[in-house]
């Protein structure tokens, strides 16, 4: 992996904690839905370079799944925000994207030992060395003493005289 990828990797995996850790900082609920599972995808493509820009299938059916554990009986294909919104459980949306983000990651790693059933070859020890350093990264970032979460800036309404 190139010290560019490298350094894009860190930034995903920071701006994932950000968002997952103080989403009022980064727009609507349903907006910070959107760009973690961005997020997502662009991880995915960075740790495996076998995928293509198209390869979305398996991660959207995973978080389809997801919601639909999460949310129980009565899940619709709207967004996660929207549904524990409906739910009256907005609160929990920052926890169950961060348990998603975790996830993720354990079924990627999962399903790359599932693709190589006899000896790994050099790309999968690689991409698994990838991971397993992003796996560190995370657990770096969760032990990192967080302060308080700063409060949204709210701009007042602009009236015309």
């Amino acid at each position: 992996m190139s010290p560019a990828e490298l350094r894009l990797l860190d930034f995903v995996e920071d701006r994932l904690d950000s968002l997952t850790h103080r989403p009022a900082l980064w727009g609507s609920p349903t907006s910070v839905e959107d760009q973690v599972l961005q997020l997502l995808e662009l991880r995915r493509f960075l740790l495996d370079p076998r995928l293509s820009p198209r390869d979305t299938g398996k991660l959207m059916s995973a978080y389809t799944r997801f919601v639909a554990e999460v949310i129980g009986a009565g899940s619709t294909p709207e967004p996660l925000a929207v549904q524990l919104e409906r739910h009256g459980r907005g609160d929990e949306l920052s926890r169950q994207l961060q348990r998603f983000v975790e996830q993720e990651l354990a079924m990627f790693i999962a399903s790359a030992g599932q693709e190589t059933p006899d000896l790994p070859s050099a790309p999968d020890i690689e991409r698994t060395q990838r991971v397993i350093e992003r796996l560190r990264r995370s657990v770096a970032i969760l032990e990192r003493h967080r302060p308080p979460s700063p409060r949204p800036i709210v701009f007042p309404e602009h009236r015309r005289p």
